[in-house]
Parts: C-alpha cells; structure tokens; sequence
C-alpha cells in the first residue's frame, strides 16, 4: 500500500528534500525491504540512516532508526546488536526527553522571572502614579491657597480703602463743621 509514496518521495529527496528528511526516508526504506525480506538492502538502508543521523542533528529521527533497526535485527536473530541498538534508542530518547525538561525548566523560570518582572514594573508604575496624584493634590491645594490670599489682599485693600475714605470724610466733617462755627462766630 506504502510503496507508491515511498518510491515517489525517493524520487524527489534529492531535488526537494533536505538533510533533515534523509534519516527518516532511508529508515522508511529499511523498514519496506525488511517487510519484504531483502534483508540485505534493509541493513543497509537501516546503518546509512544511522550514519546519516549521528552526523547530523536529528536526535529524534535516529533514535527511531536505532528502534526500528532493532526490530530488523530481531527479526533476522541478530539479538545481540538489536540489544545495543536498542540501548542506544533508550539512550537518545532519554537525552531528548531531559532536554524537553530543561527546556520547560528553562521556559518555566523564563516566565517567573517574566511575572516578576511585570509585577515590579506594575508596583513603579503604581507608585508613579501615587506621586503624580500627590503633586496634582499639592498643586491643586496650592491653587485653593493661592486664591484665598489673593481674595484677602484684595478684601483688604477694600476694607483699607473704605477706611481711609471713611477717615477721609470724618476729618472732612469736622472741617466742616469747624467752619461752620467758624462762620456762626
């Protein structure tokens, strides 16, 4: 059923493909020869995707080839190296997954030290505010008392005014009134 799309990806790995897809297509032929017993084709399928995969950075993709060259060799009796391939698929998927760990790990602290870091810069900012509405209420209050001795002055500078016109028509009174009696003499 497989072989169509095996023999067509065959055919364009070399003009598409990349050396990311080569571990995984020559597993994927070592798997198909294995199932139709050319066992000699599969092995060497199987040990070039290996090759292939431990030259390059394809962790996943060879530690699926080690499982399924594994397999081949349990098949053909070969129990022994199956054994070490198989140590060496545990080997590599323990490593990816304590890589995956420390990755989170990794990404985990990344993200608490994120939310610290948003929780400071949110406690400045509150604090900024706190101090700008201070400033606003100083400046404000300042307004009001600002306003309030300006009505002062200028409530006193009227009281002060009706005063001296008030002493001003006093004395003028008494003036008049001097002459007044001045001119009855």
């Amino acid at each position: 059923i497989g072989l169509p799309y095996l023999n067509f990806v065959n055919k364009f790995q070399k003009k598409y493909g990349d050396s990311s897809t080569e571990v995984g297509l020559n597993m994927l032929n070592g798997i198909y020869y294995s199932h139709i017993n050319k066992n000699k084709e599969a092995n060497s399928f199987f040990i070039k995707a290996i090759a292939l995969g431990e030259k390059g950075n394809e962790k996943s993709d060879l530690s699926f080839a080690y499982q399924e060259y594994s397999k081949f060799l349990v098949k053909i009796g070969n129990y022994k190296k199956a054994y070490e391939n198989l140590e060496l698929y545990s080997k590599i998927n323990d490593e990816l997954y304590n890589e995956e760990i420390l990755i989170k790990t990794n990404i985990a602290n990344l993200n608490l030290e994120l939310d610290e870091t948003k929780r400071e810069i949110k406690r400045v900012e509150n604090g900024y505010k706190q101090k700008q509405q201070i400033l606003k209420d100083k400046e404000s209050k300042n307004q009001k008392i600002f306003l309030i001795l300006i009505a002062l002055f200028t409530f006193s500078g009227v009281l002060l005014y009706f005063f001296f016109q008030n002493a001003r028509l006093k004395q003028k009174n008494k003036l008049n009134k001097i002459k007044s009696k001045l001119q009855l003499n």
